[in-house]
């Protein structure tokens, strides 16, 4: 298996040991916790409503870029906790290249009146010069936790429209297409990780996010049976 970079943020409390590259949390919303941990692991990252500020949190981790034309995201999140959730809600991943250029972004959003229950993928599109949807955004009854996954596979040549992005929730495909003309920006490999909350004001309770881990080669398990390897920041592939 050609794991590229993988955290489950179970070897320390310490946020900076995880995103090296960027934190951005004013009010002190993140921190890493027992009881914040998803999927059986030790830790998780627990983002606060209840904490004084409505700042927004952004976490950056870089890392050798990828190579190959498979890639593969998954992470896990709860937001079971949450008793009041702000109408303008955000909670996203994106990933970069090198020098913060968007590849790929999966965010989950409130509907606009206070439910956390919509998610969406988007892809970086040559031809628009810009982010584009995959498709409508897809509502989500269940409030547990969740595993969320993203497959992409790079156009063939440049114009031809037939990238593929699709995305999974627990396993279940939920949007996909097949005529993606990502071809010169996926080209510019993913090198970074951005995980972002915008918080709105009003909001009660924790949201836990935990275990992302990124592939390219297609063998990242997207029905996430089973734990990750247990291993934390792994540059460049496997298990030591």
């Amino acid at each position: 298996m050609a794991t590229v970079k993988e955290i489950n943020h179970d070897s320390s409390t310490v946020l900076a040991n995880f995103y090296t590259d960027t934190i951005i949390d004013a009010d002190g919303r993140a921190t890493v916790t027992v009881g914040s941990a998803l999927n059986g692991s030790t830790n998780g990252v627990n983002l606060d409503y209840d904490t004084a500020g409505t700042s927004n949190v952004i976490l950056v981790e870089t890392f050798a870029a990828l190579t190959g034309n498979d890639l593969r995201l998954r992470f896990r999140i709860d937001w079971s906790n949450v008793s009041v959730i702000p109408a303008n809600e955000r909670f996203f991943i994106d990933l970069e290249d090198s020098v913060g250029n968007d590849i790929f972004r999966v965010e989950i959003a409130s509907d606009g009146i206070g439910g956390f229950v919509e998610i969406f993928a988007q892809y970086w599109s040559d031809s628009s010069a810009g982010l584009v949807s995959i498709g409508a955004n897809q509502a989500i009854s269940d409030n547990s936790e969740l595993c969320i996954g993203l497959r992409a596979i790079k156009e063939t040549a440049d114009t031809n429209a037939d990238g593929e992005v699709e995305l999974f929730v627990s396993g279940v495909s939920v949007l996909s297409i097949s005529n993606a003309d990502n071809f010169n920006r996926f080209g510019n490999q993913v090198a970074r990780v951005l995980v972002r909350w915008n918080n709105a004001s009003g909001g009660v309770g924790d949201i836990y996010y935990d275990e992302w881990i990124l592939d390219n080669d297609n063998t990242a398990d997207l029905g996430c049976a089973g734990l990750f390897s247990g291993y934390d920041l792994i540059p460049g592939g496997g298990q030591p």
